[in-house]
């Protein structure tokens, strides 16, 4: 699993290597981009959904003070918490919404949505999340005419 969050990272800059078909005019060129950036959206929806799918337990330990004390029980948790998943994919579908509503303005919107991604992730979720979001801030600049 980790291994297809790791080739999505790769591939993404990737994308932005591409440029609309010269066949197309403006406005589906426009489009064509605003299209590309959501790919990149989705791809922070997904990794969103998997992290979270990943549970990590943190063993449990003995008191020191009394050795002979029942050892606690192991506390699991998702990589990536319902919290910080909710958050990404409310916004992820507010960017698409806004991006079927006004192509033109698809930098503006995306940037400002990662924003509010960032602002409504916690610390840990900020860390997990960071590399990819900023991917789709590469691509938003590197995409356009």
């Amino acid at each position: 699993m980790r291994i297809w969050l790791l080739l999505g990272l790769l591939a993404l800059p990737a994308c932005g290597a591409y440029r609309a078909p010269i066949i197309y005019p403006e406005p589906q060129k426009i489009i064509w981009y605003a299209n590309e950036v959501a790919v990149g959206i989705n791809t922070i929806q997904h990794v969103g959904i998997e992290l979270n799918k990943i549970v990590v337990c943190e063993a449990g330990s003995a008191s020191s003070v009394d050795p002979g004390s029942p050892v606690l029980p192991q506390v699991c948790h998702p990589l990536l918490s319902e919290a910080n998943t909710r958050a990404v994919g409310e916004t992820a579908t507010d960017i698409r919404a806004a991006l079927r509503e006004t192509p033109n303005g698809y930098v503006a919107i995306v940037s400002a949505g990662l924003d509010r991604l960032i602002q409504r992730l916690d610390n840990a979720g900020q860390v997990k999340l960071l590399p990819y979001i900023q991917a789709v801030r590469y691509l938003l600049t590197s995409v356009g005419p």
